[in-house]
């Protein structure tokens, strides 16, 4: 039979703790790092809806970019079976933050989370 010696059996616990509490803390950082963003979008065809965005980092401060870059993306909607274009992106803002404009609060009211 092949035995590892005890020496051997504590380098090998020592490896699989760091190896999973780096995973742990990597996660946490990670976690900590991401920021939701909601816009309030007008789809191709006319109609209007609230998309949910992941960013991660500072981008959740340039909402304007975020904005520019969701133009004429596809998405899916909760409305519709297939995904949809967006066509204008109205405003942006953080998951937490109220929209500026009273059409935008009352669209992102109705809309599930």
């Amino acid at each position: 039979m092949n035995k590892i010696n005890f020496p051997m059996k504590k380098i090998m616990l020592k490896l699989i703790m760091v190896i999973f509490s780096t995973s742990f803390f990597s996660a946490n950082v990670n976690a900590a790092q991401r920021q939701d963003v909601k816009c309030y979008v007008e789809l191709y065809g006319g109609a209007e809806t609230v998309i949910f965005i992941e960013t991660h980092g500072d981008e959740a401060k340039h909402l304007d970019r975020i904005a520019r870059q969701w133009l004429n993306e596809k998405v899916t909607t909760q409305v519709s079976k297939g995904k949809k274009v967006i066509y204008k992106v109205h405003e942006c803002a953080l998951l937490n933050t109220p929209f500026k404009s009273n059409k935008a609060k009352a669209i992102d009211a109705i809309t599930a989370r």
